[in-house]
Protein backbone atom coordinates (compact mmCIF):
# COMPACT_ATOMS: atom_id res chain seq x y z
CA UNK A 1 0.00 0.00 0.00
CA UNK A 2 1.34 3.35 -0.56
CA UNK A 3 2.90 5.48 2.11
CA UNK A 4 0.77 8.56 2.26
CA UNK A 5 2.88 10.61 4.96
CA UNK A 6 4.65 12.90 2.73
CA UNK A 7 1.13 13.98 1.34
CA UNK A 8 -0.20 14.36 4.76
CA UNK A 9 2.61 16.57 6.08
CA UNK A 10 2.35 18.91 2.98
CA UNK A 11 -1.57 19.56 3.83
CA UNK A 12 -0.76 20.27 7.34
CA UNK A 13 1.52 22.52 6.61
CA UNK A 14 1.25 24.48 3.39
CA UNK A 15 3.82 27.63 4.33
CA UNK A 16 6.98 24.98 4.42
CA UNK A 17 9.94 25.24 2.80
CA UNK A 18 9.51 24.89 -1.18
CA UNK A 19 12.49 22.90 -2.05
CA UNK A 20 11.24 20.31 0.93
CA UNK A 21 7.97 20.08 -0.83
CA UNK A 22 10.02 19.38 -4.03
CA UNK A 23 11.88 16.82 -2.46
CA UNK A 24 8.94 15.28 -0.95
CA UNK A 25 7.05 15.15 -4.83
CA UNK A 26 10.12 13.65 -5.78
CA UNK A 27 10.29 11.09 -2.98
CA UNK A 28 6.57 9.85 -4.02
CA UNK A 29 7.37 9.51 -7.65
CA UNK A 30 10.15 7.41 -7.23
CA UNK A 31 9.37 4.30 -5.11
CA UNK A 32 13.37 3.23 -4.64
CA UNK A 33 13.02 6.35 -1.96
CA UNK A 34 10.76 5.25 0.26
CA UNK A 35 10.47 3.75 3.27
CA UNK A 36 9.70 -0.54 3.05
CA UNK A 37 10.16 -2.39 0.19
CA UNK A 38 8.36 -2.27 -3.30
CA UNK A 39 6.01 -4.71 -4.20
CA UNK A 40 8.99 -6.06 -6.67
CA UNK A 41 10.82 -6.55 -3.26
CA UNK A 42 7.94 -8.40 -1.95
CA UNK A 43 7.88 -10.80 -4.75
CA UNK A 44 10.99 -12.23 -3.38
CA UNK A 45 12.95 -13.95 -0.56
CA UNK A 46 13.43 -11.62 2.22
CA UNK A 47 17.41 -12.82 3.01
CA UNK A 48 18.70 -11.96 -0.50
CA UNK A 49 17.66 -8.11 -0.57
CA UNK A 50 19.33 -7.94 3.07
CA UNK A 51 22.47 -9.49 2.22
CA UNK A 52 22.66 -7.40 -0.67
CA UNK A 53 22.58 -4.13 0.72
CA UNK A 54 24.96 -5.42 3.27
CA UNK A 55 27.48 -6.13 0.63
CA UNK A 56 26.26 -3.23 -1.45
CA UNK A 57 27.12 -0.72 2.05
CA UNK A 58 30.17 -2.78 3.02
CA UNK A 59 31.67 -1.83 -1.39
CA UNK A 60 30.54 1.83 -0.79
CA UNK A 61 32.65 1.97 2.34
CA UNK A 62 35.69 0.18 1.51
CA UNK A 63 35.54 2.92 -1.84
CA UNK A 64 35.38 5.64 0.80
CA UNK A 65 37.87 4.74 2.87
CA UNK A 66 40.79 3.44 0.10
CA UNK A 67 40.65 6.14 -2.72
CA UNK A 68 40.16 9.03 0.61
CA UNK A 69 44.31 10.01 0.27
CA UNK A 70 43.98 10.01 -3.62
CA UNK A 71 41.25 11.84 -3.68
CA UNK A 72 42.73 14.61 -1.48
CA UNK A 73 45.84 14.67 -3.68
CA UNK A 74 43.46 15.21 -6.99
CA UNK A 75 41.66 17.25 -5.19
CA UNK A 76 44.44 19.42 -3.70
CA UNK A 77 45.99 19.82 -7.13
CA UNK A 78 43.35 22.29 -8.76
CA UNK A 79 43.91 25.41 -5.77
CA UNK A 80 47.69 24.70 -7.08
CA UNK A 81 46.67 24.60 -10.96
CA UNK A 82 44.71 27.95 -10.24
CA UNK A 83 47.65 29.11 -8.20
CA UNK A 84 50.18 29.19 -11.22
CA UNK A 85 47.51 30.66 -13.86
CA UNK A 86 47.12 33.70 -11.20
CA UNK A 87 51.46 33.52 -10.96
CA UNK A 88 51.12 33.93 -15.19
CA UNK A 89 48.24 36.46 -14.84
CA UNK A 90 50.83 38.91 -13.30
CA UNK A 91 53.70 38.02 -15.16
CA UNK A 92 51.78 38.45 -18.61
CA UNK A 93 50.92 42.01 -16.87
CA UNK A 94 54.28 42.87 -15.77
CA UNK A 95 55.67 42.37 -19.05
CA UNK A 96 53.09 45.37 -20.54
CA UNK A 97 54.80 48.25 -21.01
CA UNK A 98 51.36 49.61 -20.85
CA UNK A 99 50.52 49.19 -17.30
CA UNK A 100 53.79 49.68 -16.05
CA UNK A 101 52.45 53.68 -15.76
CA UNK A 102 49.18 52.32 -14.54
CA UNK A 103 49.73 54.11 -11.34
CA UNK A 104 49.59 57.41 -12.80
CA UNK A 105 47.03 57.36 -14.69
CA UNK A 106 44.72 55.11 -12.17
CA UNK A 107 45.90 55.33 -9.10
CA UNK A 108 43.50 53.93 -6.24
CA UNK A 109 43.29 53.92 -2.25
CA UNK A 110 46.39 52.18 -1.51
CA UNK A 111 48.50 53.16 -4.66
CA UNK A 112 51.35 55.25 -2.17
CA UNK A 113 51.43 51.99 -0.53
CA UNK A 114 51.95 50.19 -2.71
CA UNK A 115 53.45 51.53 -5.49
CA UNK A 116 50.73 49.97 -7.98
CA UNK A 117 47.89 51.50 -10.05
CA UNK A 118 44.29 50.24 -9.82
CA UNK A 119 42.42 48.15 -12.26
CA UNK A 120 39.34 50.57 -12.58
CA UNK A 121 37.40 48.71 -15.05
CA UNK A 122 34.70 46.86 -12.47
CA UNK A 123 32.01 49.70 -12.60
CA UNK A 124 30.31 48.01 -9.77
CA UNK A 125 33.28 47.49 -7.57
CA UNK A 126 34.16 51.53 -8.05
CA UNK A 127 30.64 52.53 -6.89
CA UNK A 128 30.41 50.43 -3.99
CA UNK A 129 33.98 51.43 -2.86
CA UNK A 130 34.23 55.24 -3.92
CA UNK A 131 30.19 56.26 -3.62
CA UNK A 132 28.19 53.64 -1.72
CA UNK A 133 30.26 52.88 1.69
CA UNK A 134 31.80 56.21 1.97
CA UNK A 135 28.36 57.69 1.82
CA UNK A 136 26.41 54.47 3.70
CA UNK A 137 28.70 53.80 6.62
CA UNK A 138 27.37 56.60 8.92
CA UNK A 139 23.68 55.60 8.47
CA UNK A 140 24.78 51.85 9.07
CA UNK A 141 26.13 52.67 12.10
CA UNK A 142 23.48 54.84 13.49
CA UNK A 143 21.20 52.44 12.54
CA UNK A 144 23.04 49.64 13.76
CA UNK A 145 23.18 51.13 17.15
CA UNK A 146 19.69 53.01 17.61
CA UNK A 147 17.94 49.52 16.43
CA UNK A 148 19.30 47.49 19.35
CA UNK A 149 17.84 50.72 21.83
CA UNK A 150 14.68 50.26 19.96
CA UNK A 151 14.24 46.14 20.28
CA UNK A 152 14.74 46.96 23.90
CA UNK A 153 12.81 49.73 24.63
CA UNK A 154 10.07 50.25 21.59
CA UNK A 155 10.23 47.36 19.72
CA UNK A 156 6.97 48.31 17.92
CA UNK A 157 8.94 50.91 16.03
CA UNK A 158 11.23 48.95 14.44
CA UNK A 159 9.95 48.48 11.50
CA UNK A 160 8.50 52.11 10.96
CA UNK A 161 12.09 53.44 12.10
CA UNK A 162 13.26 51.29 9.58
CA UNK A 163 11.35 52.50 6.77
CA UNK A 164 11.43 56.35 7.74
CA UNK A 165 15.60 56.00 8.03
CA UNK A 166 15.40 54.43 4.61
CA UNK A 167 13.86 57.37 2.80
CA UNK A 168 16.25 60.14 4.64
CA UNK A 169 19.20 57.95 2.87
CA UNK A 170 17.35 57.80 -0.60
CA UNK A 171 16.82 61.56 -0.68
CA UNK A 172 20.91 61.63 0.21
CA UNK A 173 21.84 58.73 -2.12
CA UNK A 174 19.72 59.59 -5.16
CA UNK A 175 17.12 62.19 -5.14
CA UNK A 176 13.84 63.27 -3.53
CA UNK A 177 11.92 62.37 -7.48
CA UNK A 178 13.69 58.99 -7.34
CA UNK A 179 12.34 58.39 -3.79
CA UNK A 180 8.93 59.40 -5.02
CA UNK A 181 8.61 57.08 -7.88
CA UNK A 182 10.00 54.29 -5.55
CA UNK A 183 6.96 54.71 -3.42
CA UNK A 184 4.60 55.00 -6.49
CA UNK A 185 5.74 51.73 -7.40
CA UNK A 186 4.06 50.40 -4.44
CA UNK A 187 0.84 52.11 -4.71
CA UNK A 188 0.71 50.43 -8.35
CA UNK A 189 1.51 47.20 -7.59
CA UNK A 190 -1.35 47.81 -4.32
CA UNK A 191 -3.75 48.51 -7.10
CA UNK A 192 -3.03 46.00 -9.28
CA UNK A 193 -3.09 43.12 -7.07
CA UNK A 194 -6.67 44.46 -6.15
CA UNK A 195 -7.41 42.89 -9.77
CA UNK A 196 -6.84 38.71 -8.28
CA UNK A 197 -4.62 38.17 -10.94
CA UNK A 198 -0.69 36.81 -10.48
CA UNK A 199 -0.34 37.39 -14.36
CA UNK A 200 -1.13 40.82 -13.56
CA UNK A 201 1.68 41.19 -11.12
CA UNK A 202 4.18 39.69 -13.01
CA UNK A 203 3.08 41.83 -16.30
CA UNK A 204 3.48 45.05 -13.50
CA UNK A 205 6.96 43.92 -12.73
CA UNK A 206 8.32 43.63 -16.12
CA UNK A 207 7.13 46.38 -17.36
CA UNK A 208 9.42 47.84 -14.92
CA UNK A 209 12.15 46.27 -15.41
CA UNK A 210 11.44 46.99 -19.53
CA UNK A 211 11.41 50.79 -18.26
CA UNK A 212 14.95 50.35 -16.45
CA UNK A 213 16.49 48.96 -19.73
CA UNK A 214 15.24 51.75 -21.80
CA UNK A 215 16.37 54.95 -20.05
CA UNK A 216 13.85 55.89 -18.36
CA UNK A 217 15.54 57.52 -15.22
CA UNK A 218 16.54 60.02 -17.23
CA UNK A 219 13.16 61.39 -16.64
CA UNK A 220 13.57 61.33 -12.68
CA UNK A 221 16.90 61.68 -11.84
CA UNK A 222 18.35 65.46 -12.33
CA UNK A 223 21.21 65.72 -14.47
CA UNK A 224 24.26 66.35 -12.19
CA UNK A 225 23.15 62.63 -10.28
CA UNK A 226 22.30 60.61 -13.45
CA UNK A 227 25.90 58.47 -13.54
CA UNK A 228 25.53 57.29 -10.06
CA UNK A 229 22.07 57.77 -9.57
CA UNK A 230 21.22 55.27 -12.65
CA UNK A 231 23.25 52.50 -10.80
CA UNK A 232 21.30 53.06 -7.54
CA UNK A 233 18.10 53.38 -9.43
CA UNK A 234 18.19 49.99 -11.39
CA UNK A 235 18.74 47.67 -7.72
CA UNK A 236 16.33 49.84 -6.41
CA UNK A 237 13.66 49.53 -8.64
CA UNK A 238 14.44 45.73 -9.43
CA UNK A 239 14.28 44.58 -5.94
CA UNK A 240 10.68 46.23 -5.44
CA UNK A 241 9.75 44.37 -8.26
CA UNK A 242 11.15 41.02 -6.36
CA UNK A 243 9.46 42.33 -3.24
CA UNK A 244 6.15 43.25 -4.23
CA UNK A 245 5.50 39.93 -5.97
CA UNK A 246 6.72 38.21 -2.81
CA UNK A 247 4.69 40.37 -0.74
CA UNK A 248 1.65 39.69 -2.40
CA UNK A 249 2.33 35.76 -3.43
CA UNK A 250 2.59 35.37 0.48
CA UNK A 251 -0.67 37.28 1.44
CA UNK A 252 -2.75 35.92 -1.43
CA UNK A 253 -4.98 34.16 0.53
CA UNK A 254 -4.74 36.39 3.10
CA UNK A 255 -8.57 38.66 3.62
CA UNK A 256 -7.13 42.15 4.32
CA UNK A 257 -4.66 41.78 1.38
CA UNK A 258 -6.25 45.06 -0.74
CA UNK A 259 -6.42 46.88 2.63
CA UNK A 260 -4.05 50.16 3.15
CA UNK A 261 -2.80 48.42 6.33
CA UNK A 262 -1.51 45.98 3.68
CA UNK A 263 0.14 48.74 1.37
CA UNK A 264 1.87 49.85 5.03
CA UNK A 265 3.66 46.55 5.39
CA UNK A 266 4.39 45.94 2.12
CA UNK A 267 6.26 49.17 2.08
CA UNK A 268 8.20 48.40 5.48
CA UNK A 269 9.20 45.25 3.89
CA UNK A 270 10.12 46.72 0.53
CA UNK A 271 12.38 49.63 2.58
CA UNK A 272 13.62 47.38 5.25
CA UNK A 273 16.50 49.49 6.16
CA UNK A 274 19.89 47.21 5.61
CA UNK A 275 18.58 45.88 2.33
CA UNK A 276 16.89 48.97 0.66
CA UNK A 277 19.55 49.19 -1.92
CA UNK A 278 21.29 46.29 -2.45
CA UNK A 279 19.88 43.27 -1.19
CA UNK A 280 19.95 40.75 -0.83
CA UNK A 281 16.34 39.71 -1.90
CA UNK A 282 14.44 38.09 1.01
CA UNK A 283 10.86 36.54 1.14
CA UNK A 284 8.02 38.30 3.38
CA UNK A 285 7.62 35.47 5.01
CA UNK A 286 11.25 35.37 6.54
CA UNK A 287 10.50 39.15 7.19
CA UNK A 288 7.46 38.30 8.48
CA UNK A 289 8.00 35.90 10.69
CA UNK A 290 12.01 37.39 12.15
CA UNK A 291 11.07 41.08 12.20
CA UNK A 292 7.65 42.01 12.26
CA UNK A 293 5.76 39.26 14.75
CA UNK A 294 8.99 39.32 17.21
CA UNK A 295 8.70 43.33 17.03
CA UNK A 296 5.91 42.93 19.59
CA UNK A 297 7.59 41.85 22.16
CA UNK A 298 11.07 44.02 23.97
CA UNK A 299 14.10 41.46 23.62
CA UNK A 300 15.97 41.23 26.78
CA UNK A 301 19.09 43.21 26.76
CA UNK A 302 21.68 40.41 27.47
CA UNK A 303 20.37 39.16 24.00
CA UNK A 304 20.24 42.59 22.39
CA UNK A 305 23.66 42.68 23.84
CA UNK A 306 25.08 39.70 22.29
CA UNK A 307 23.44 40.38 18.92
CA UNK A 308 25.38 43.35 18.79
CA UNK A 309 28.63 41.88 19.32
CA UNK A 310 28.16 39.75 16.42
CA UNK A 311 26.85 42.00 14.38
CA UNK A 312 31.06 43.48 15.06
CA UNK A 313 32.50 40.70 14.43
CA UNK A 314 30.95 39.89 11.22
CA UNK A 315 30.81 43.63 9.82
CA UNK A 316 34.96 43.50 10.64
CA UNK A 317 35.12 40.10 8.50
CA UNK A 318 33.30 41.69 5.70
CA UNK A 319 35.07 45.00 5.90
CA UNK A 320 38.17 42.76 5.31
CA UNK A 321 37.00 41.40 2.43
CA UNK A 322 36.30 44.85 1.22
CA UNK A 323 40.13 45.94 1.61
CA UNK A 324 41.26 42.33 0.68
CA UNK A 325 39.43 43.11 -2.89
CA UNK A 326 40.41 46.47 -3.07
CA UNK A 327 43.87 45.43 -2.66
CA UNK A 328 43.66 42.59 -5.26
CA UNK A 329 42.68 45.16 -7.49
CA UNK A 330 46.32 47.11 -7.37
CA UNK A 331 47.70 43.75 -8.10
CA UNK A 332 45.99 41.42 -10.86
CA UNK A 333 44.29 43.65 -13.75
CA UNK A 334 42.08 41.19 -14.81
CA UNK A 335 39.08 43.27 -15.68
CA UNK A 336 41.24 45.92 -17.59
CA UNK A 337 43.05 42.98 -19.86
CA UNK A 338 39.50 40.87 -20.22
CA UNK A 339 38.03 44.23 -21.66
CA UNK A 340 40.84 44.96 -23.95
CA UNK A 341 41.70 42.98 -26.98
CA UNK A 342 45.27 44.97 -27.14
CA UNK A 343 45.88 43.64 -23.98
CA UNK A 344 44.45 40.59 -24.11
CA UNK A 345 45.38 38.95 -27.52
CA UNK A 346 49.32 38.96 -26.89
CA UNK A 347 49.13 37.03 -23.16
CA UNK A 348 49.28 33.22 -22.82
CA UNK A 349 46.67 30.70 -22.25
CA UNK A 350 47.56 30.24 -18.80
CA UNK A 351 47.29 34.01 -17.99
CA UNK A 352 43.69 33.73 -20.00
CA UNK A 353 42.76 30.68 -17.38
CA UNK A 354 43.66 33.39 -14.87
CA UNK A 355 42.50 36.21 -16.06
CA UNK A 356 38.73 34.22 -16.09
CA UNK A 357 39.59 32.41 -12.74
CA UNK A 358 39.53 36.01 -11.03
CA UNK A 359 36.60 37.13 -12.97
CA UNK A 360 34.70 34.65 -11.69
CA UNK A 361 36.17 34.87 -8.16
CA UNK A 362 36.22 38.47 -8.20
CA UNK A 363 32.02 38.18 -8.76
CA UNK A 364 31.95 36.06 -5.59
CA UNK A 365 33.98 38.55 -3.47
CA UNK A 366 31.76 41.75 -4.69
CA UNK A 367 28.41 39.63 -3.51
CA UNK A 368 30.19 39.05 0.07
CA UNK A 369 30.49 42.43 0.89
CA UNK A 370 27.66 43.49 -0.64
CA UNK A 371 25.31 41.17 0.62
CA UNK A 372 27.58 40.59 3.62
CA UNK A 373 27.55 44.09 5.44
CA UNK A 374 23.87 44.68 5.03
CA UNK A 375 22.98 40.98 6.18
CA UNK A 376 25.15 41.31 9.21
CA UNK A 377 22.88 44.29 10.28
CA UNK A 378 19.90 42.54 9.53
CA UNK A 379 20.79 39.88 11.32
CA UNK A 380 21.32 41.82 14.55
CA UNK A 381 17.35 42.71 14.04
CA UNK A 382 16.54 38.73 13.82
CA UNK A 383 16.33 37.72 10.28
CA UNK A 384 18.91 35.16 9.52
CA UNK A 385 21.61 36.26 7.77
CA UNK A 386 21.30 33.80 4.30
CA UNK A 387 24.13 31.75 3.00
CA UNK A 388 27.64 33.95 1.88
CA UNK A 389 28.89 33.01 -1.39
CA UNK A 390 30.56 30.00 -2.24
CA UNK A 391 34.22 29.54 -3.24
CA UNK A 392 33.86 29.14 -6.91
CA UNK A 393 36.66 26.58 -7.32
CA UNK A 394 34.91 24.14 -6.24
CA UNK A 395 31.28 24.10 -7.87
CA UNK A 396 31.54 21.94 -10.42
CA UNK A 397 27.94 21.86 -11.22
CA UNK A 398 25.92 24.52 -13.03
CA UNK A 399 23.01 23.55 -11.21
CA UNK A 400 24.90 24.42 -8.10
CA UNK A 401 26.20 28.10 -9.39
CA UNK A 402 23.41 30.10 -8.34
CA UNK A 403 22.42 28.75 -4.91
CA UNK A 404 26.40 29.00 -4.48
CA UNK A 405 26.45 32.50 -5.41
CA UNK A 406 23.20 34.47 -4.85
CA UNK A 407 21.03 32.40 -2.00
CA UNK A 408 18.49 34.80 -1.88
CA UNK A 409 17.53 35.26 -5.77
CA UNK A 410 17.80 31.76 -6.21
CA UNK A 411 15.34 30.84 -3.21
CA UNK A 412 12.81 33.69 -4.64
CA UNK A 413 13.44 32.08 -7.92
CA UNK A 414 12.51 28.62 -7.03
CA UNK A 415 9.95 30.07 -4.56
CA UNK A 416 7.71 32.20 -7.19
CA UNK A 417 8.97 31.17 -10.41
CA UNK A 418 10.15 27.94 -10.55
CA UNK A 419 7.51 25.80 -8.26
CA UNK A 420 4.61 27.75 -9.80
CA UNK A 421 5.59 26.75 -12.74
CA UNK A 422 5.44 23.27 -12.01
CA UNK A 423 2.29 23.01 -10.89
CA UNK A 424 0.65 25.05 -14.41
CA UNK A 425 2.76 22.41 -16.22
CA UNK A 426 1.13 19.84 -13.70
CA UNK A 427 -2.68 21.33 -14.22
CA UNK A 428 -2.09 21.35 -18.48
CA UNK A 429 -0.56 18.20 -18.17
CA UNK A 430 -3.11 15.88 -16.31
CA UNK A 431 -2.41 13.03 -18.33
CA UNK A 432 1.28 13.21 -17.11
CA UNK A 433 2.31 13.04 -20.95
CA UNK A 434 5.49 15.11 -20.33
CA UNK A 435 8.22 13.24 -17.72
CA UNK A 436 9.21 14.79 -14.61
CA UNK A 437 12.65 15.38 -15.86
CA UNK A 438 11.14 17.26 -19.62
CA UNK A 439 8.96 19.46 -17.02
CA UNK A 440 11.92 20.49 -14.99
CA UNK A 441 13.50 21.74 -17.70
CA UNK A 442 10.40 23.73 -19.19
CA UNK A 443 10.17 25.04 -15.72
CA UNK A 444 13.63 26.68 -15.81
CA UNK A 445 13.13 28.65 -18.47
CA UNK A 446 11.00 31.27 -16.69
CA UNK A 447 13.83 32.30 -14.61
CA UNK A 448 16.26 32.40 -17.71
CA UNK A 449 13.80 34.90 -19.55
CA UNK A 450 13.16 36.68 -16.05
CA UNK A 451 17.18 37.15 -15.93
CA UNK A 452 17.44 38.22 -19.17
CA UNK A 453 14.98 41.35 -18.54
CA UNK A 454 16.32 41.64 -15.32
CA UNK A 455 19.87 42.33 -16.57
CA UNK A 456 18.70 44.47 -19.42
CA UNK A 457 18.71 41.82 -22.39
CA UNK A 458 21.80 43.25 -23.58
CA UNK A 459 23.65 40.96 -26.27
CA UNK A 460 25.94 39.67 -23.58
CA UNK A 461 23.40 38.49 -20.95
CA UNK A 462 21.60 36.71 -24.20
CA UNK A 463 24.10 35.02 -25.08
CA UNK A 464 24.89 34.07 -21.27
CA UNK A 465 21.51 33.20 -20.62
CA UNK A 466 21.40 30.81 -23.56
CA UNK A 467 24.27 28.95 -22.98
CA UNK A 468 23.83 28.42 -19.29
CA UNK A 469 20.29 27.09 -19.81
CA UNK A 470 21.94 24.45 -22.40
CA UNK A 471 24.34 23.66 -19.74
CA UNK A 472 21.57 23.31 -17.10
CA UNK A 473 19.58 21.32 -19.65
CA UNK A 474 22.49 19.01 -20.51
CA UNK A 475 22.94 18.23 -16.80
CA UNK A 476 19.50 17.58 -16.26
CA UNK A 477 19.72 14.78 -19.21
CA UNK A 478 23.17 13.43 -17.32
CA UNK A 479 20.98 13.38 -14.13
CA UNK A 480 17.87 11.68 -15.87
CA UNK A 481 20.23 8.99 -17.82
CA UNK A 482 22.68 8.43 -14.18
CA UNK A 483 18.82 7.68 -12.23
CA UNK A 484 17.85 5.06 -15.23
CA UNK A 485 21.10 2.92 -14.82
CA UNK A 486 21.34 3.38 -10.87
CA UNK A 487 17.52 2.26 -10.81
CA UNK A 488 18.42 -0.72 -13.34
CA UNK A 489 22.10 -2.01 -11.93
CA UNK A 490 22.06 -0.48 -8.16
CA UNK A 491 25.25 0.80 -8.16
CA UNK A 492 27.29 2.24 -5.37
CA UNK A 493 27.11 5.80 -4.55
CA UNK A 494 30.60 6.25 -3.79
CA UNK A 495 31.19 4.43 -7.81
CA UNK A 496 28.95 7.56 -8.90
CA UNK A 497 30.97 9.79 -6.07
CA UNK A 498 34.31 8.58 -7.33
CA UNK A 499 35.03 7.59 -10.20
CA UNK A 500 32.05 8.90 -12.47
CA UNK A 501 31.01 12.17 -11.74
CA UNK A 502 34.36 13.95 -11.87
CA UNK A 503 35.05 12.28 -15.33
CA UNK A 504 31.60 13.35 -16.55
CA UNK A 505 31.89 16.78 -15.01
CA UNK A 506 35.35 17.68 -16.09
CA UNK A 507 34.52 19.53 -19.75
CA UNK A 508 31.26 20.79 -17.88
CA UNK A 509 32.82 22.26 -14.87
CA UNK A 510 34.95 24.29 -16.89
CA UNK A 511 33.01 25.54 -19.50
CA UNK A 512 30.73 26.67 -17.47
CA UNK A 513 33.14 28.46 -15.32
CA UNK A 514 34.61 29.99 -18.82
CA UNK A 515 31.34 30.69 -20.11
CA UNK A 516 30.16 32.84 -16.65
CA UNK A 517 33.23 34.75 -16.55
CA UNK A 518 34.14 35.33 -19.75
CA UNK A 519 30.70 37.03 -20.55
CA UNK A 520 29.55 38.04 -16.83
CA UNK A 521 32.22 39.57 -16.49
CA UNK A 522 33.63 40.88 -19.51
CA UNK A 523 32.54 42.50 -22.20
CA UNK A 524 31.13 40.56 -25.61
CA UNK A 525 34.49 41.62 -27.18
CA UNK A 526 36.57 39.92 -24.69
CA UNK A 527 34.09 37.57 -23.67
CA UNK A 528 34.52 36.33 -27.44
CA UNK A 529 38.17 36.08 -27.62
CA UNK A 530 38.36 34.39 -23.94
CA UNK A 531 35.95 31.86 -25.47
CA UNK A 532 37.33 31.21 -28.55
CA UNK A 533 41.32 30.83 -27.30
CA UNK A 534 39.83 28.45 -24.16
CA UNK A 535 38.23 26.40 -27.06
CA UNK A 536 40.54 26.36 -29.33
CA UNK A 537 44.26 26.38 -27.60
CA UNK A 538 43.02 25.56 -23.86
CA UNK A 539 41.05 22.38 -25.32
CA UNK A 540 44.69 20.67 -24.25
CA UNK A 541 44.63 21.90 -20.46
CA UNK A 542 40.68 20.03 -20.51
CA UNK A 543 42.35 16.94 -18.56
CA UNK A 544 42.97 19.11 -15.63
CA UNK A 545 39.71 19.62 -15.01
CA UNK A 546 39.62 16.20 -14.05
CA UNK A 547 41.09 17.81 -10.69
CA UNK A 548 38.13 20.39 -10.41
CA UNK A 549 35.71 17.55 -10.48
CA UNK A 550 37.08 15.89 -7.56
CA UNK A 551 37.18 18.94 -5.39
CA UNK A 552 34.04 19.36 -6.35
CA UNK A 553 32.11 16.77 -5.71
CA UNK A 554 34.44 16.32 -2.05
CA UNK A 555 33.52 19.16 -1.07
CA UNK A 556 29.81 18.35 -1.86
CA UNK A 557 30.12 14.70 0.03
CA UNK A 558 32.46 15.84 2.43
CA UNK A 559 30.22 15.32 5.67
CA UNK A 560 29.65 11.67 4.24
CA UNK A 561 33.01 10.74 3.32
CA UNK A 562 34.57 11.94 6.69
CA UNK A 563 31.79 10.00 8.48
CA UNK A 564 32.66 6.59 7.16
CA UNK A 565 36.40 7.41 6.64
CA UNK A 566 37.29 8.57 10.66
CA UNK A 567 34.59 5.92 12.07
CA UNK A 568 36.39 3.48 14.08
CA UNK A 569 35.89 -0.18 12.63
CA UNK A 570 33.67 -2.41 14.30
CA UNK A 571 33.70 -6.34 14.32
CA UNK A 572 30.24 -6.24 12.24
CA UNK A 573 29.07 -4.06 9.84
CA UNK A 574 25.44 -2.73 10.75
CA UNK A 575 22.73 -1.48 8.45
Amino acid sequence: MEDEGPRKRIDQNPESDTRERVIIRDAEENPRTRDGPTSSEKSGETETPQRTEYEHSKLNEQIYRYTFIPRIILAGCWPVCMAICSYNLYLAQEAEPDLKELHIFSPGMFTNLTGRGRDFLDNLWNLLAFDFFPKCYLWYGFYGVFARLLQSCAPKTLPTFSMLLSFAFLIQLVSFPALVFALSQMVVFWIIQRLNSKIALWLTALSYLFGTANSFHQYILPLNEEVYGYYYLIPITSWNCGRCISFYYDTWNRPNRTSLTSLLTCTQFCFYFPLTVWGPLECFERYEKSILLPSASAKPKCQVQKDFFYMIVKLVRFSFWGIFSELLLHYLYFSMISKDRIFLEPVNMLAIFGIMLWLGHFIQLKYIVLYGIPGAIAEADGLPMLVSPSCIIHIHRYSNLWRAIDRGMYNWFVRYCYVPTLELIAKLDKENKIQKDFRNILAALPPFVFIILWHHYTSTILVWALTNFVLLTAEKVASYIKRRIDSKYNIAPAIWDVIVEPIFTTPLGPISGIINSALFGSNLVGGHILIYRSFTEGIYYLPYGYFMGHLGVLVATWPKVCKIVFRKPKGRMTR
